[in-house]
């Protein structure tokens, strides 16, 4: 569903503990899907949800949110928020991984949430993309002042 509140994708929250996600991840890593060693460091440092959860994602680009061709991190958040917007549980990255099988060659999906800290020093923000194979990486994009270009999606929690 595409519309001036941007697509929407249903996943589920709390289906595996954190030895269960990380052995669900190793096994979807093939030929076509990998996780990059800071996605690694960032999963094994997330909370997850104890009960299973429904949540309904909301995929907007930059410009939709701010209005603007280039917008900071914080200026993003911000509007997510203005718009009665939440940011999302880490927890969102690998089950988005796991769960939207479908998504488009070519779209990079970046996760609306508290920034984690990578073992390399990097505060990062969960990104899945496409190219000639899917995957979860999750270096960079976790400091307020970084500018995102317009066109960048980002995924974000509208209802609770």
């Amino acid at each position: 569903m595409t519309d001036n509140h941007g697509k929407q994708i249903q996943i589920q929250l709390g289906t595996f503990d954190i030895d269960q996600l990380i052995e669900a991840l190793k096994r979807r890593e093939d030929a076509c899907n990998e996780l990059s060693q800071f996605a690694w460091d960032a999963v094994r440092k997330i909370s997850l949800n104890p009960t299973k959860k429904d949540i309904t994602l909301t995929i907007m680009t930059v410009r939709e949110l701010t209005g603007k061709n280039k917008a900071t991190g914080q200026e993003i958040y911000d509007s997510i928020r203005m718009r009665g917007g939440f940011l999302c549980p880490a927890e969102v990255g690998p089950q988005l991984y796991l769960q939207h099988k479908d998504q488009p060659k070519e779209r990079n999906l970046w996760i609306a949430m508290e920034p984690i800290m990578t073992n390399d020093g990097y505060l990062g923000l969960f990104n899945l993309g496409r190219g000639g194979t899917r995957y979860l990486d999750a270096k960079g994009g976790g400091k307020p002042d970084q500018i995102w270009n317009g066109d960048i999606q980002f995924v974000f929690v509208l209802t609770q």
